[in-house]
């Protein structure tokens, strides 16, 4: 998929949780404001501790839905022009050269197999537990050093929050035709066909967008409905979760699981090495030629 669909997508179904979260928590919060005078200024402590904290987790939501891309060289991640700007680029280069890079080149020494490569090590369950721990632990020493402990909680959101996004972002690539290998063995694949424009909505990516826009939609009102009858979010969890049931009903290819033997995964690995090694010629040959009619352009 591509990473604007990524990133709306992730934001869509993060969002409703965080929504859930929020009226579940908001009912307590409103009785305790309404007792008492003291009750009145707790309460709004409260609520502001409550606010800040899914705001550091949907930060971490939108970042992390980029960040599984850190394995291509022309992810969104990399672009500056993206919302974050230096701040997003900056994480996805800490993430490729301090996560990313140095365990998939040891991967690669220790057992033998490439771990290198779109789709590989950053597109599985290993990988986002790699950079969850990367991002907290890194995060946690930082807040240490400055002393800056007190912000713990809030990085605790942030990170969390990281790894939803990117573990949302692999469920969505497993339900493109390539797939992804969440274990050794075990690939996730799907109907949609990345870049296809046909009328076929159960082809196309802009088919999860619309079916993640709905399940928010749905999830926000339930959350409101369900305060108002004392449920809090929990009919909002409900609607939210329902993204995964029903996308994987309305996309994923059968067999569901697929095992794969040896030989055919070291066939598919070659495969991909040689598209990759394709579009990184590409890339770098349309760097030479931007660089090519830049120099021209400053010659005239």
């Amino acid at each position: 998929m591509k990473g604007r669909t990524h990133l709306a997508i992730t934001a869509l179904v993060g969002g409703a949780y965080l929504f859930a979260l929020y009226y579940s928590f908001v009912g307590a919060l409103e009785g305790g404001m309404a007792a008492t005078t003291t009750g009145l200024a707790s309460g709004w402590k409260m609520a502001a501790g409550l606010v800040a904290t899914l705001g550091a987790a949907w930060i971490g939501v939108l970042v992390g839905s980029l960040l599984p891309d850190a394995d291509a060289e022309d992810a969104l991640v990399f672009r500056k022009r993206v919302g974050g700007g230096y701040a997003l680029k900056a994480a996805g280069l800490l993430t490729k050269w301090l996560a990313y890079k140095p365990v998939a080149w040891l991967g690669g020494r220790l057992w033998g197999k490439k771990w290198e490569g779109h789709r590989r090590l950053l597109h599985s369950l290993k990988g986002a537990l790699l950079v969850f721990g990367f991002w907290l632990i890194g995060g946690l020493i930082m807040l240490g050093l400055f002393s800056a402990v007190s912000l713990s909680r809030l990085w605790l959101s942030f990170c969390l929050g990281l790894l939803f996004g990117f573990l949302l972002h692999v469920w969505e690539d497993s339900l493109t035709v390539a797939g992804v290998e969440w274990v050794k063995g075990v690939r996730l694949q799907g109907k949609i066909k990345t870049g296809y424009g046909g009328w076929r909505i159960w082809e196309r990516e802009e088919g999860v967008l619309v079916l993640a826009f709905g399940m928010a939609v749905i999830s926000l009102l339930a959350s409101i409905l369900g305060n108002e009858n004392g449920f809090g979010g929990f009919l909002g969890f409900l609607a939210a979760t329902s993204f995964f049931p029903l996308s994987w009903l309305l996309y994923a290819r059968v067999p569901k699981l697929k095992k794969e033997s040896k030989a055919e995964r070291q066939r598919k690995m070659e495969a991909r090495d040689s598209e990759e090694e394709m579009k990184e010629e590409r890339y770098w040959s349309r760097l030479a030629e931007e660089g090519r009619k830049e120099l021209e352009q400053r010659r005239l």
